[in-house]
């Protein structure tokens, strides 16, 4: 459990940044971040993985770059989630993440395989801007309220597959590729 905001802000990792552990047992445990949580504009030179965190209250990474890969899986976020303008050189990997609040990727640039498989979005999720350059996974992921992918480019695969829309979808002037919906 962490009990005080976290905020860095231009600020480079080296090393590995972690949030998750497996115990000698094979039990898996995530951090509990009780306050805010703020990473703006930094460089992760190392893997990020945060796989089974939850974050109460709200979460930002805007402005930065994952050099490799990077992991939220299983991830609670109980607040809004902001992304906007981060890049991802190699994997991202956000699979049955839920987002109970407002969700924003805006203008970010997702350069490897990324996952948002079995997501499910309670709020608004935006991807308007977003460049995916390779694989693209949305199969299985429930949008319970709006879902925005305007000007987004998909420049290899997009996976829609037994995704649910409960709300408005927009893709408005997009580049696809390919697409399985």
């Amino acid at each position: 459990y962490v009990n005080s905001a976290i905020t860095f802000k231009e600020c480079v990792f080296k090393g590995k940044v972690s949030a998750y552990s497996v115990n000698k047992n094979g039990v898996s445990s995530g951090t509990y971040f009780n306050r805010s949580v703020s990473f703006i504009n930094c460089i992760f030179e190392a893997d990020v993985n945060f796989r089974l965190s939850v974050f109460s209250a709200p979460v930002t990474f805007n402005g930065s770059s994952f050099l490799k890969p990077a992991n939220f899986e299983e991830c609670t976020f109980v607040n809004e989630a902001y992304y906007n303008e981060t890049k991802y050189r190699e994997e991202a990997r956000f699979q049955n993440s839920v987002f109970m609040k407002k969700a924003n990727w805006m203008k970010s640039r997702f350069e490897g395989n990324v996952s948002f498989q079995g997501a499910v979005f309670y709020n608004d999720a935006q991807f308007s801007s977003v460049e995916f350059q390779k694989y693209s996974d949305f199969t299985v992921a429930t949008f319970q309220m709006n879902s925005f992918f305007n000007y987004a480019q998909f420049n290899d695969q997009l996976l829609f597959n037994n995704s649910v829309f409960y709300n408005r979808m927009e893709m408005l002037s997009n580049k696809i590729v390919k697409a399985e919906l």
